[in-house]
């Protein structure tokens, strides 16, 4: 039998409403995280609340949010996975990883700078090399220092920069 909750187009206007709508996605969530019993247990960590936005909510999971925006993984993918867009609230946490950070700008922002994000990633010489290359797509004199602490990240950076025709 179908779950008419899941399928209708306004499931909030059928009979039980949306606390009906909630243990019906609750209900799905458990199929992939049977050890979560309930609904509560979800906003115990970022990484079961972006779980749940991820596999039942189909979408924002407002709720949820001030709890995935501490952490800078699980802010990155529900930016990228859920959203498919910018989660202001999620920056100041992604702002703290290099990785995170360079990935937010260029999966999330579509290859935009991530100004936030810059400080931090322009410490670590393969990512600041990238983030030149794919973001800033030239010459980032802010992340030369860390660049130039790998050999091999400032030899690929000065090699990219001269395709482009740009001096150091």
């Amino acid at each position: 039998m179908k779950n008419l909750y899941y399928y209708h187009n306004e499931p909030e206007s059928l009979y039980g409403g949306s606390e009906q709508l909630k243990n019906v996605k609750f209900g799905l969530f458990q199929k992939e995280m049977p050890h979560i019993e309930t609904f509560d247990e979800i906003f115990s960590s970022p990484g079961l609340t972006y779980l749940y936005a991820y596999i039942a909510n189909e979408g924002r999971f407002p709720e949820g949010e001030s709890i995935i925006a501490q952490d800078p993984k699980y802010s990155f993918l529900y930016a990228k996975n859920v959203i498919n867009g910018r989660f202001p609230e999620g920056e100041d946490a992604i702002a703290k990883n290099a990785e995170r950070s360079y990935n937010y700008a260029y999966d999330v922002l579509g290859k935009n700078r991530f100004l936030k994000g810059e400080e931090i990633i322009s410490r670590y010489p393969k990512k600041a090399y990238l983030y030149a290359q794919y973001i800033i797509k030239g010459r980032w004199k802010e992340g030369e220092q860390g660049i130039m602490k790998n050999g091999k990240a400032w030899y690929d950076y000065t090699e990219f920069l001269e395709e482009k025709g740009i001096k150091i």
